[in-house]
């Protein structure tokens, strides 16, 4: 005999995750509208504001996070930058280890610095500026009905808005803390350049996750694990 809950953990479940997350969000202009908002609703709040108990925050100000975000947004809208091979266009360098012109150019027609490019890259190899939403959502990061590559292609160009847009909050988010820790610890004069770049990008790294959301089979409750409550579950982390 089959349980419901296995029933609803295996392919059929996930079929039918599928269904909803592809009726529900994919092929909107308007989702993709809502999912912006997150920039405003989260991240600048996240940069502004500073929990001296929780640690939670940057502590950068409404102005300052406001403009950095609005910068980094004009700077990461382009499709391309969703690529990891682009990424890597962007940061290629000679033999003797300076950018290429090619990137350099490239460099120059976003509107970011090597070090940028450099942190950018290196969070997109960890997965960090990925659709991360969307691959729970839909299953991706988990093959099942999504291993099909026919289905996936389908799917990926129906909720291509929406993927579009989480990626672009995360970028844009990410970049944004970036600058403004980077510049602040710059000012500080109290580390190394590595020094500078690797803190900045952690808390980069965290500012996305915090206000963005990490949608990773660890970070719910157990509830929402292989059982049929996880259907109930399913939208939460998004709201």
């Amino acid at each position: 005999d089959v349980s419901t809950e296995d029933l609803l953990s295996g392919e059929a479940g996930s079929f039918i995750k599928l269904l909803t997350v592809t009726s529900q969000l994919g092929g909107s202009v308007a989702t993709g509208f809502v999912n912006t908002i997150s920039m405003v609703s989260h991240s600048i709040p996240y940069l502004s504001t500073y929990n001296a108990k929780t640690g939670y925050g940057g502590g950068f100000g409404l102005t300052k996070s406001a403009g950095a975000m609005t910068r980094a947004l004009r700077h990461m809208k382009n499709f391309k930058l969703e690529t990891l091979t682009h990424m890597q266009e962007l940061t290629a360098k000679d033999s003797k280890g300076n950018p290429t012109p090619e990137a350099l150019a490239l460099q120059t027609k976003y509107g970011i610095t090597q070090d940028e490019a450099q942190v950018l890259l290196e969070a997109t190899e960890q997965g960090v500026l990925q659709a991360a939403q969307f691959n729970a959502l839909v299953g991706t990061a988990r093959g099942g009905l999504m291993a099909n590559k026919n289905l996936a292609g389908v799917v990926r160009g129906w909720m291509k808005v929406f993927s579009y847009t989480e990626q672009l909050n995360r970028r844009t988010t990410f970049l944004a803390a970036y600058r403004l820790q980077r510049d602040k610890l710059q000012a500080a004069g109290d580390l190394t350049q590595n020094e500078i770049q690797k803190s900045a990008e952690e808390f980069a790294i965290r500012a996305v996750n915090t206000s963005q959301g990490e949608y990773g089979m660890f970070n719910r409750p157990a509830m929402a694990r292989g059982n049929v409550l996880q259907y109930i579950f399913m939208y939460k982390q998004f709201v």
